[in-house]
């Protein structure tokens, strides 16, 4: 963002006030941002599902790194996070 100041100046030739005018450059608005394409499941997780699961039309919802906390068999938890 640019900045610019005027000053008006009395008809007497004195400085009146300082005008703060500020400019927006198209370069520096938000960015564009775009998704990543959506990770693929893997057949074989497909194949477990449908076969001895059960389950059809499987879809990958959310794909995170484990943590030891997240597999802990004394929690019976897997965190998962909001954002």
């Amino acid at each position: 963002m640019q900045e610019r100041i005027f000053m008006k100046e009395k008809k007497n030739g004195q400085l009146k006030r300082k005008h703060r005018i500020q400019e927006e450059n198209d370069k520096n608005k938000r960015p564009i941002t775009s998704y990543p394409p959506k990770p693929l499941l893997p057949e074989s997780l497909k194949r477990h599902i449908v076969e001895n699961m059960g389950g059809s039309n499987c879809v990958l919802v959310i794909q995170k790194q484990l943590f030891l906390s997240d597999v802990n068999p004394q929690t019976s938890r897997l965190f998962i996070p909001f954002s």
